[in-house]
């Protein structure tokens, strides 16, 4: 957090701020990883995680310590009906946390997972070409 301290402070016009993540989980110890397949090309579902406005120190809710929140789900919102337009079934779920996952620091801050452990790089890759795609589409 003292980095993104430092990078607010020296840049006040971030527009979009991605925490990237593969998701590791695993179905009976064996590595998961679900595709879906458009034109012949393979993609990594992805998943999105929105941290709300609790304070994790007290447990208490608390305006200040994501105050963005609403706005980054719109913005979810926004980005997953645009990749569902281009793969259908390629977003998994958006999972609502208390924690903010410094996402408070500014506007449209997502924190996503590309994939889990299980998948193949290509797979991965594929959707974030997909994604970046995406958010040209809505910042272009």
């Amino acid at each position: 957090a003292v980095r993104l301290d430092e990078v607010y402070k020296e840049n006040n016009n971030i527009k979009l701020q991605i925490d990237v993540h593969r998701n590791s989980a695993e179905s009976n110890g064996q590595k998961y990883g679900p595709t879906i397949e458009v034109n012949g090309i393979k993609y990594a579902q992805i998943s999105f995680v929105i941290g709300l406005d609790w304070d994790t120190s007290t447990g208490d809710r608390n305006d200040k310590t994501n105050p963005y929140w609403e706005d980054n789900f719109k913005l979810c919102m926004l980005i997953i009906e645009k990749l569902e337009e281009k793969v259908p079934g390629i977003c998994r779920q958006i999972e609502l946390r208390r924690t903010p996952y410094n996402q408070g620091y500014a506007e449209n801050s997502l924190l996503t997972e590309i994939g889990f452990a299980g998948n193949l790089s290509t797979e991965a890759d594929a959707t974030a070409r997909l994604f970046a795609d995406v958010l040209t589409d809505i910042y272009g």
